[in-house]
């Protein structure tokens, strides 16, 4: 629940140094995509400053990165 994951393994090096130069870090994902994992991992939900996902995101979810300290913004 807490690893982000790329289908693309060449791309994670360059996710990786974007978010390594970034003052603030956003993770923008579809609700169908929280808790799924892939084939290349490159950073973990902590790294990010805020999350945003649609409506149809569990509450169970959206509640436990708040907790963690995320911002969660649902659309």
């Amino acid at each position: 629940m807490d690893s982000i994951t790329n289908t693309n393994a060449f791309e994670v090096q360059i996710k990786r140094r974007m978010m390594d130069i970034a003052e603030e870090t956003y993770l923008v994902v579809t609700h169908h995509k929280i808790g799924k994992t892939s084939l290349a991992p490159f950073a973990r939900m902590q790294d990010f400053n805020v999350l945003l996902t649609d409506k149809g995101a569990d509450p169970k979810s959206v509640e436990y990165y708040r907790q963690k300290g995320i911002r969660v913004l649902l659309c």
